[in-house]
């Protein structure tokens, strides 16, 4: 995934005669480590928003990180709660 990220970032965007790049982040949580379909999906958003708080254009993977339980709990958590 990380690799799909750095090839996207490279990817050169034409409009209206200009030029611009663009990055993305995302949040990765597997199966079956999260059991289930709602945990799934939430252990990914929280792990997006991780990415997000720690400057974008990054790949994490859920778990991967000692500061990531701190990093989701903003603020995915916080909404959902």
């Amino acid at each position: 995934m990380n690799r799909i990220r750095a090839a996207f970032g490279q990817i050169r965007h034409i409009a209206k005669n200009d030029e611009f790049y663009v990055t993305f982040s995302c949040g990765v949580a597997t199966f079956p480590a999260i059991a289930t379909p709602e945990l799934l999906t939430t252990t990914a958003d929280d792990a997006l928003y991780a990415a997000k708080n720690q400057g974008r254009d990054r790949v994490i993977l859920a778990g991967s990180q000692a500061d990531f339980a701190e990093m989701s709990r903003k603020p995915a958590a916080a909404a959902r709660a």
